[in-house]
C-alpha cells in the first residue's frame, strides 16, 4: 500500500494561504476597529451614566422637597393643637401610660400596639400636668395618622419633641424604642431639638441635621425637622429620620452599574454619607470632613466636582478629573447636600471591553 503523499493541490494551497491572510490582515483591523470604537464607547457609557446619576439626582430632589414640605405640614399640624386641659384626654392618658420606679412616663405594653399606636416617653425631668398630658396624647393620635401615610421608601419614623423634654414616637419597625429610652437621655442638647430652637432657626424654617448617632436604635440618621410653636412661642421639634444605610442602599439600586466613590457632603465639607468612607464618618463621630480625605480619586472627585458646579451654578455637571475618571456632581437645594459619583477610568473602559474580549478570547 502506498503512503499519502505531500498536499499539492491548487485550490488546498489558495485555501492555506488565504487563511494565513486572513490572520495576519484581517486580524489587525479587527483589533484596529476596536480601539478606533472604544473611544466612542467609552464617550457612550459614560453619557448613559451620567443620564442615570441625572435622573436619581432628580428623583432625590423630589423626595427632599416632599420631606420637607410634608414635616412642615406636620409642625403645622401640631402647633394647631388645642392648648389646655381637658379632663376626658387626663383620664385616658392615665389609663394608658404608667411611671416606672425612676418616674419615667411610657406606654403600658399590654395597651400599646406599636404597628398602630404612637408611642410616648416622658422622663422625671420632663414637666408633665392636666395640660401636657392632653397634649401628649392629642400629639400622638396625630403622629400616628400623618406617620401611617408619610413612610417612605427610606424615610423611617415620625416624631415630636417637646421644650418640657419629652417625646412622641411612631415607629412601628421598632416598637421596643419606647422602653429602651434612657430616664435621662438629654435629646434638649442634640440636634434634634437645636435646629429648630429660636436662636439658631430664627425663621421656624424646616431644617436638616447632620449625621447623627442614635443610641437607642443603634444607627446613624440625618432627619428633616421643623419647629412647632404652643401659644405663639416655640414647644418643640418635629421629624423625620433616614437611616444612613437605607439612603445608600437606595442609591446602589438606582445606579448598579456606577462601581465608584459615592460623596455626599454638606455646605461646610462635612461628610454626610459615603460607600467607600462610612466606616470613617462613623469612627470620626460625624465630624469628617473632605478636607481630611487622602485618596486620589476622592480627593480628585471633590476638586472637580467644585469646578464643574461652579460653572454649572450648581445644577448637574458631568467632566473628567485630571487622570481621566469620569465625575458625576450635582447640588442639592434644601440640605444644600453637594452630591458626587467618580467612576474610575478603567472600569469604564473594562465595561466597554468586556464584550470585545469575550468575542476574540
Amino acid at each position: 500500500m502506498s503512503r499519502p503523499g505531500p498536499i499539492t493541490s491548487l485550490p488546498v494551497r489558495v485555501a492555506l494561504l488565504l487563511s494565513v491572510a486572513i490572520v495576519v490582515l484581517v486580524g489587525p483591523a479587527i483589533f484596529f476597529i476596536q480601539d478606533r470604537l472604544k473611544a466612542s464607547l467609552v464617550a457612550i457609557s459614560a453619557a448613559q451614566m451620567s443620564s442615570a446619576h441625572q435622573a436619581w439626582i432628580n428623583d432625590m430632589r423630589l423626595v427632599v422637597s416632599d420631606r420637607e414640605a410634608s414635616i412642615a405640614r406636620f409642625a403645622r399640624a401640631i402647633s394647631d393643637l388645642p392648648d389646655g386641659p381637658e379632663p376626658a384626654t387626663v383620664a385616658r392618658f392615665d389609663a394608658l401610660m404608667a411611671a416606672d420606679a425612676k418616674g419615667t412616663w411610657r406606654n403600658q405594653r399590654d395597651r400599646f400596639d406599636p404597628s398602630r399606636d404612637s408611642g410616648v416617653w416622658i422622663p422625671p425631668s420632663g414637666r408633665l400636668d392636666a395640660t401636657m398630658k392632653t397634649f401628649y396624647l392629642d400629639a400622638a393620635e396625630v403622629t400616628r395618622h400623618f406617620g401611617a401615610g408619610a413612610r417612605s421608601s427610606f424615610f423611617g419614623n415620625t416624631w415630636l419633641l417637646t421644650s418640657a423634654q419629652g417625646e412622641v414616637e411612631f415607629d412601628p419597625n421598632d416598637p421596643e424604642f419606647i422602653y429602651n429610652a434612657a430616664d435621662d437621655f438629654p435629646y434638649a442638647d442634640t440636634p434634634w431639638m437645636t435646629a429648630t430652637m429660636p436662636a439658631q432657626n430664627p425663621n421656624g424654617a424646616v431644617a436638616w441635621t447632620p449625621t447623627t448617632y442614635d443610641p437607642l436604635v443603634g444607627e446613624w440618621m440625618l432627619s428633616v425637622v421643623a419647629p412647632f410653636s404652643r401659644g405663639g412661642k416655640w414647644a418643640g421639634s418635629v421629624g423625620q429620620d433616614v437611616l444612613l444605610h437605607d439612603f445608600l442602599d437606595h442609591y446602589r439600586q438606582a445606579l448598579p452599574s456606577l462601581d465608584g466613590d459615592f460623596l455626599v457632603y454638606a455646605a461646610d465639607g462635612t461628610l454626610i454619607m459615603s460607600n467607600r468612607h462610612q466606616a470613617d464618618i462613623i469612627s470620626g463621630k460625624g465630624a469628617l470632613t473632605v478636607k481630611q480625605l487622602t485618596d486620589p480619586l476622592s480627593c480628585a472627585a471633590v476638586a472637580t466636582a467644585t469646578v464643574l458646579l461652579k460653572k454649572s451654578s450648581g445644577a448637574a455637571a458631568t467632566g473628567d478629573d485630571a487622570a481621566g475618571n469620569l465625575v458625576l456632581a450635582a447640588r442639592l437645594p434644601g440640605p444644600e447636600w453637594t452630591m458626587v459619583t467618580a467612576v474610575p477610568k478603567e472600569r469604564i473602559v473594562g465595561l466597554v471591553r468586556r464584550p470585545f474580549l469575550m468575542l476574540f478570547a
